[in-house]
């Protein structure tokens, strides 16, 4: 028996191409759709037709004929409709039109999936997937590289971290909570040492604020043989000290002000800042994207600059990120700072989990790549110290002055006539009366009378040309340490800490870069089933190479062109009861499933 095809033609079919096409769940779906939405003609003549042969000539008029575009045909042999697209119409006469046809291979076999079912393996380049229930392949898909490129990046909001008050940390080479003397008997007491965040040194380190520096310099101008020996002063922020770190002791043996002095063995805080916390809905509701375009989340669409006004800036992309993280966490994007103090003060400000990829923190070390995306901070601000070089050069020669003072006439009588008054020793008073017999003794009373009247004169003389060198020395310029302003500018204009400027295209870009995914899915390199392409409400594009594909329905040559068409790309519409305009629909609303 011949296998015979009646041909059934539909006027003004949407479907004009093999790259939109329709996906049904059944057979009886497609069929009844097209029967319901199209106008059709059916031959009346059962063709005797081979396969092979993809013309065929109809008794029906040239004009009429030119509003078929689409069409099926049922075979005697099995009862099956086989659906084909209309590619060229011929006038013969006018009773007959020459059609060309080719087959439509995907609507004709590919009901509830059944044909992409049998492509046991396929390299996936692109399609619509559910992003919202898999993170994993949400992650994979903004690292992918597939990226429009727009130019037009904007700040669109700005969080700051600031640093507003600040306390003095510094060093010293001699112990400030030991008696200092006077300027007459001078001390000083010579600084223990400490380690502190695994630093030693000999120098003792102390911490105070503003205001009680401002004490401590007053109450040492008196004492410049021990401001001298403060070495460092450096202005921190407040925030980055930690007082149980540290022990409140009086300057000058219970004297004030008070200050802290860091204790041996000390180590400096690390800690999260609170207010620079942000999770994965903040973000979102920040750049007013919704959570169904959250892998749209990438650079250079959206982006983070971290900048401390110091350098440039530090990018922070949002795709290398956390995303196990839940959609609530405020550690999606957060920040640590780790900190150095005492002998070398740094600050250091990076994000949390960053660049992480299953990095697991070990021995104090964070995950990913935590100081190397970071903003430094360095160049504090040194403070001035003040030294009154009269006091302190009358310190530095108060022991020879004292010596050479009580060597003079009046010093020695004083000392041999009232005994210890400073504290001098018998051997002292000996040795003063001995001097005495030398210097002035003489059995001719008149000779002792002149060498006391000449050494009277000579004392005179002495202390005239002291008071001189006093004098001289009142006017002697202070000296002034090293002073640094690194970081003035930004503490006087109220920007000295860390910013975050949250960048992001204009909204008509987004939305070309949104319609964009929306018409052709993501590209991510994946190897495996070909599932079914209901994943988004409108439409589902797929973009795959068939690997291993066998469907007996179909001869090697079909299974060719089939091949051919999904490696070109593939988009399968959704009816959603939109009657014949189906691909009228509006993609900007094509939404996960």
């Amino acid at each position: 028996m011949k296998n015979t095809a009646k041909f059934v033609f539909f006027k003004n079919c949407v479907i004009n191409d093999f790259n939109n096409t329709i996906f049904f769940e059944t057979n009886t779906d497609r069929d009844t759709y097209f029967d319901t939405y199209f106008e059709s003609y059916t031959s009346n003549t059962a063709y005797n037709y081979i396969r092979d042969k993809s013309e065929i000539s109809v008794s029906h008029n040239f004009y009429d004929m030119q509003l078929c575009n689409y069409g099926y045909l049922v075979e005697s042999k099995n009862n099956e409709r086989i659906y084909f697209r209309v590619i060229g119409v011929e006038y013969e006469n006018d009773f007959t039109t020459r059609v060309a046809f080719a087959f439509d291979f995907i609507m004709t076999y590919n009901s509830g999936n059944q044909l992409l079912n049998n492509i046991g393996n396929a390299q996936i380049d692109r399609r619509h997937v559910k992003l919202s229930s898999n993170q994993v392949l949400c992650q994979s898909i903004m690292n992918s590289g597939d990226i429009i490129n727009r130019d037009t990046v904007f700040s669109v909001a700005t969080h700051t971290h600031l640093f507003k008050e600040f306390t003095i940390v510094f060093t010293t080479s001699v112990q400030l909570e030991s008696q200092w003397g006077n300027s007459e008997r001078p001390k000083m007491p010579v600084s223990k040492g400490a380690t502190y965040d695994k630093t030693t040194s000999p120098q003792n380190i102390y911490q105070c604020s503003e205001d009680n520096f401002h004490a401590l310099m007053n109450a040492m101008k008196d004492y410049p043989w021990i401001a001298q020996n403060i070495t460092s002063v450096i202005k921190c922020p407040t925030e980055i000290f930690d007082s149980s770190q540290m022990t409140p002791v009086h300057v000058n043996d219970g004297g004030s002000p008070m200050v802290n002095r860091f204790d041996n063995g000390g180590y400096s805080p690390n800690y999260q800042i609170d207010d620079l916390k942000f999770s994965k809905n903040d973000i979102l509701s920040l750049f007013n994207i919704p959570k169904s375009e959250m892998h749209n989340l990438r650079a250079p669409y959206f982006y983070v600059e971290m900048t401390n006004w110091q350098g440039a800036p530090t990018p922070i992309f949002f795709e290398k990120l956390d995303w196990s993280l839940a959609d609530d966490d405020k550690s999606f994007l957060s920040f640590n700072v780790q900190t150095q103090l005492g002998f070398e003060n740094k600050i250091k400000l990076y994000p949390i989990n960053y660049l992480a990829n299953n990095d697991n923190a070990s021995d104090g070390v964070g995950r990913g790549d935590h100081l190397i995306t970071s903003n430094e901070f360095s160049g504090f601000d040194t403070v001035p110290v003040l030294i009154d070089n009269y006091k302190l050069s009358m310190s530095k020669s108060a022991y020879t002055r004292e010596l050479s003072n009580s060597r003079q006439l009046t010093s020695q009588v004083r000392n041999v006539a009232l005994g210890t008054s400073n504290n001098n020793s018998i051997q002292d008073r000996v040795s003063d009366a001995y001097s005495l017999i030398q210097n002035y003794g003489s059995k001719n009373m008149v000779k002792m009378g002149m060498n006391v009247v000449n050494g009277l004169q000579n004392e005179h003389q002495y202390y005239q040309q002291q008071q001189a060198q006093f004098n001289d020395m009142k006017i002697q310029t202070p000296s002034v340490t090293s002073q640094t302003n690194n970081n003035t500018f930004e503490i006087a204009n109220n920007t000295f800490g860390i910013t975050l400027k949250f960048k992001a295209i204009n909204q008509t870009d987004y939305q070309s870069v949104a319609q964009y995914y929306k018409n052709f899915g993501y590209a991510y390199p994946l190897m495996g089933k070909v599932t079914k392409p209901t994943t988004h409400t409108i439409m589902d594009y797929l973009q795959v190479t068939p690997l291993k594909f066998y469907d007996n329905r179909l001869s090697s040559e079909m299974i060719n062109v089939v091949s051919l068409l999904l490696q070109t790309g593939i988009k399968f519409w959704h009816v959603n009861n939109t009657g014949t305009n189906v691909f009228n629909q509006n993609l900007d609303n094509n939404k996960e499933i």
